[in-house]
């Protein structure tokens, strides 16, 4: 550019005068298209893990009650004539 001060004005206004007008229209001056990169499957966001101390104490009732009702059935199967008679095993 042959005046600075109108190259400082150009530029900071955001002007497309950055080149040098004698290049205009060549190939220098021609401005390659960027590729763009798509991607059309959607994003699933995870599901946040929330601590539930209700939902952990039922929990653990739960699995609590289950031990109680195999070892309430273990004893019943091994008691008296059926242990004799080849019932489950106790001690497995």
């Amino acid at each position: 550019m042959k005046n600075p001060s109108i190259a400082k004005l150009a530029k900071a206004a955001g002007s497309p005068m950055k080149q040098d007008p004698t290049k205009i229209g060549t190939k220098e001056s021609l401005v390659k298209p960027k590729k763009i990169s798509f991607d059309p499957t959607p994003v699933v966001p995870k599901p946040m893990l929330i601590f539930d101390p209700l939902a952990d104490e039922q929990q653990q009732k739960f699995n609590n009650l289950l031990k109680e009702v195999e070892a309430e059935k273990t004893k019943v199967q091994t008691q008296g004539l059926a242990g004799l008679l080849g019932g489950k095993k106790a001690y497995v």
